[in-house]
């Protein structure tokens, strides 16, 4: 149960809802303000040109074609409305889409990157040069990377090959010395602080 909570906080907080719950807001917004301005100004509207085409005179038929209109606008503009909200969701929900897989491999690629697997390579999701310039420069430090751990393993295996022969020479001497074969003199211990110097070198 602690593991599917922080999932669906998770998947609330995505940027792919959010930029859904932004676009509704928006398309709602739009919707509202349009019935409103149809409510209040259409009627006044219809109101004059039923006047300028002579129908002045009749009152009761005035009042019962503005309600009519004012009745069939807002249905109207409230199938038109939801319709075009539909319409915008579907198409949202798929662009959205998109980018959220889009996000997702890039932030796959960066923990395979931060495991150690420099040769991990993300493609661009056709989304605009924006996208197209992220993937570039995440593909472009990908491969730096690689090249700096290249150049490193490179540099650590040199070093332990240049360090093999003066450590086998050091451990060959001690043991001649510990098994009385070699005598520790000052030919020994010359031979013995050259190759401690020359560790020293590469330390």
């Amino acid at each position: 149960m602690s593991t599917s909570a922080p999932s669906r906080t998770r998947s609330w907080r995505s940027l792919t809802v959010r930029l859904m719950l932004a676009q509704t807001s928006v398309l709602l917004s739009g919707l509202v303000i349009v019935m409103i301005t149809a409510v209040l100004v259409g009627p006044d509207m219809f109101h004059e040109e039923l006047i300028d085409a002579g129908h002045y005179d009749e009152a009761d038929g005035l009042d019962h074609l503005e309600d009519a209109f004012r009745s069939v606008s807002l249905m109207a503009l409230a199938i038109g409305g939801l319709t075009a909200l539909c319409i915008a969701g579907l198409l949202s929900f798929y662009l959205y889409r998109i980018i959220g897989r889009s996000l997702a491999s890039f932030s796959t690629a960066a923990e395979e990157v931060a495991a150690g697997n420099y040769d991990v390579r993300v493609t661009s999701a056709a989304l605009g040069p924006e996208f197209d310039a992220l993937a570039g420069s995440f593909n472009g430090m990908a491969a730096k990377l690689s090249a700096v751990d290249t150049t490193r393993r490179q540099m650590l295996a040199d070093l332990a090959h240049e360090m093999r022969t003066p450590l086998a020479s050091l451990k060959g001497h001690l043991e001649g010395v510990e098994d009385g074969v070699v005598a520790l003199d000052e030919h020994t211990t010359g031979i013995l602080n050259a190759q401690i110097t020359r560790l020293e070198r590469l330390a």
